[in-house]
Formats: C-alpha cells, structure tokens, sequence
C-alpha cells in the first residue's frame, strides 16, 4: 500500500477538481494538534529526497519530505528557483508545475501552505464557484482583468506592482466574505486557478489567501505563488513573507506540461479523468507500457504508480520499484526484499513463480494486523514514496535491469476484494506490462 493519504488530502483540499470541502466545512477545520512526524526515529526513517549540488542547495524532489534551516532550490515547476529556510516545512506536493510546501502541523493547505503553481488556466470571475466543466475560464495573460471582474463576495485587497525573486509580479490578497459567492456546485467555494487539472488553489470562507502573480516573459506561463491562513493568523503571513524575501528565480522555461496533444499520463501527469482503455505507455521506470482493458483510474508519483480497481473498491493494483528498507539499507535482488518484508509484515509466505513479460517473478502472500503507516515499517520506492505492507496482497517480484520492480495486487479489508485484485493483475497487467525505452 502507498503511504498517500496526504497525497489524497492534497487532491481533496488542493484540487479545483476534487475539493471536498463545501465552504461551510472549511470554515470549521479544527485547529491540527500535532506534526505528522512525531520523533526523530520516524523523521530519519522517511528517506531524504534532497540532493545536494556544489552550490549548497538541496534539490526538493519528493512528497512528505520534512525540510529544515537550509538552502534549497525547486526545479519542478519549469522556473527554477532557491530559497532559505529557518524554520521546519513539510513538502505537500511536488509534480509538474507544482511545489506545495506546507507548516508540519498544517491540515489544509489553504491554512500555513505555501504553493507554487504554473497555471494553465483561470477560472471564469463571475462565477468561480460553478463547476469546472460550467466555467469559460479566463486568459492566463490578464490577472488585471479577473481581478476587475471577480463576482462580489470574493474580496480583492491590497493589489499592487512588486518584484518577487527579481521577477515582476502583481500582489494582491483574497478573501471570501458572502456565501452567495460559493455557487452551488458544492466541492469548493471559489476556484482561482488549475494546473491541467493536477492541482489548483481555491479560496473559501475563513481563509485569507496572499498571491504572487510572477510574470515569466513574453509567451511564458507565468507563475501563482500563493499562501494561505485563517484570516486572523498574522503570524504565518510574516511568516510565508520571510521565505518569499529569500526567493531568487533562475531562467524561466515552459510549463513542464506540454498542451502538443501528449497525453496527461505519457507526462506522468495525474488528472481526474481516467486513462483510457488500449495499449498505454508511461514515463514511470524510463518507459513502462500495457494493455487496459477499460478506462481505469491511474495515479503516478515518479517510478511509482497504482491502477484503482473498479468502482469504489477498497483495493488495488500498485506497481513500483523497491529501493530500500528501514535504515535506508539498498535492496539489490528478491531476497534483500523478501528479508524486508518478513521485518515489517505479519507474514510472508512464498506461493509460486511464473514467467511474464517483465520476466521471471517470485510471488508472495504477505499480511499486515492492521493497516499502519509508520515509516520505520515500510519499503522505499521512490523519494518521498513509501510501501506499506496492507491487509492482504499478492506479490510479484521481478529482478530487471532496472531494479527490483514489484506488482502487487492489494486489499485494505483482509481477503475481501483480494481475489477481485489478483485476477486484476494477472488479466489486465501482468501478460502485456513489460519495460520500454524513453520517449
């Protein structure tokens, strides 16, 4: 199982698409009462995504990081860019077009988050809080105009021409001060911007949100850095302003996404819409292609993604590459990740092999008590991606030329859904998944 329930919680309380939060719920999000990492043990055992260069900055790279005082520099939104830190951050999200960088304790990133978003649209100002599908949207090139023409109940203050990391910027802040603003769509209350549908920033009631709009250059998305608290928080705006005052922007290039009809998920792009049925290829481990045999639901983090079983089901199909296990020691064959498993699982028991695609895989039935996500119990995938062992799964383990790569079909429910999981994955990924070039 992927450790993504902050993932999740970004895709409900960040995405213009999927926000759950009604603007009545988010008006009473309680205050957090205590930091996702609770000791040093937990804070060393999630895997550094950082790499640090000669110039001192350490490269941000994965979800869930705990970054502290340092330099550190962000290449995911196709602006380059460094900035200090004095204080602990958590790193919400980090995709293409996207860094979210968000105070320990924080729930929501509309309260102590900080984002940098590459739009590629507006909403419409007269009704953001239509539905996505319901809004004309508004030219990225004319932050002037939505402002002017943003519906009353949404109130823009303190509009000004700044610089920003020596870019030229417009300042403003927003806040939602009527209901009737909200609309009646219901999954946000006002939407300001999306980043093709990956991520986005809303504004809704009890929050103050402060924008950056940077200006890029001519033909160049410009860049939203954004941050948010409950209106009366002072301090975590003094605080968000201190970071911003450190910023230094390199050479801006194009938002990382193109729009030259590639899809989304040829990106490693998540989207709310499904990947369609067909022969698919991703970007994940340098080239990874197979067949759907329906238009299912994908989610990628670099080289780790999950195929969602049909329907609303509480299980799955993850395929990623096991990297390491608790103490960051290398995992190298099956049986480095074999020795991990019986570490962090209830049991493990081999129950066969079989020849595919990919090549010869070892398969595995390993349990767990309960579904648990401490990180001193998990596998590393990926910086920032953690495998947890679930209820129940069925593993196949592949030793490639590219790592130790694993397909593993998952309940959350003990055995109910597994069967449902494994004809999953020996009908739909394992006979046509196999490894490609790079495109």
């Amino acid at each position: 199982m992927c450790g993504r329930l902050k993932a999740l919680a970004v895709a409900i309380l960040l995405s213009i698409i999927c926000s759950s939060c009604s603007a009545d719920e988010v008006a009473e999000v309680p205050e957090p009462s205590e930091a996702p990492f609770e000791s040093e043990e937990e804070t060393a055992a999630v895997a550094s995504a950082e790499s640090t260069e000669p110039g001192g900055q350490q490269l941000i790279m994965g979800d869930d990081q705990l970054i502290s005082t340092g330099s550190y520099r962000s290449e995911s939104t196709g602006v380059p860019f460094v900035f200090e830190v004095d204080r602990e951050w958590t790193t919400f999200s980090v995709g293409p077009g996207q860094l979210v960088l968000a105070d320990p304790v924080s729930a929501d990133v509309r309260d102590r988050g900080l984002a940098f978003i590459r739009p590629s649209g507006l909403s419409s100002p007269s009704a953001p809080g239509e539905s996505p599908e319901a809004q004309l949207g508004w030219p990225i090139d004319d932050i002037e105009g939505w402002l002017e023409n943003v519906i009353d109940g949404v109130f823009i203050g303190d509009v000004e021409s700044v610089e920003l990391g020596g870019r030229p910027a417009i300042r403003f802040t927003a806040e939602v001060t009527n209901n009737a603003a909200c609309g009646q769509f219901g999954e946000y209350c006002a939407a300001f911007v999306t980043n093709h549908f990956s991520a986005g920033w809303t504004f809704e009631l009890g929050f103050r949100s402060t924008v950056y709009w940077v200006d890029m250059g001519a033909d160049l998305a410009p860049l939203a850095v954004l941050f948010g608290s409950r209106a009366d928080d002072d301090n975590w705006q003094q605080i968000a302003e201190g970071l911003l005052g450190t910023l230094e922007f390199g050479e801006p290039g194009p938002h990382p996404v193109s729009t030259d009809n590639v899809p989304l998920w040829e990106q490693g792009v998540n989207s709310d819409a499904p990947v369609p049925a067909g022969l698919r290829w991703f970007p994940t481990f340098g080239g990874f292609s197979f067949v759907l045999d329906e238009d299912r639901d994908i989610w990628q983090a670099g080289n780790y993604f999950l195929v969602m079983g049909s329907g609303d089901s509480q299980g799955d199909v993850e395929i990623w590459r096991a990297q390491s296990g608790p103490g960051g020691n290398p995992i190298e064959s099956t049986d480095d990740l074999v020795g991990v498993l019986e570490l962090i699982s209830d049991s493990v028991d081999e129950v066969g092999s079989s020849t595919h695609r990919l090549g010869e895989a070892r398969q595995f039935d390993v349990r767990a008590a309960g579904n648990t996500f401490d990180p001193d119990l998990s596998v590393q995938s990926e910086p920032g991606e953690l495998w947890f062992t679930p209820s129940a799964a069925r593993l196949w383990v592949f030793e490639t030329d590219r790592g130790v790569i694993v397909v593993s079909a998952e309940s959350f429910l003990q055995d109910f859904l597994l069967a449902d999981m494994i004809e999953l994955a020996e009908r739909v990924i394992l006979p046509t998944a196999e490894l490609t070039s790079a495109r």
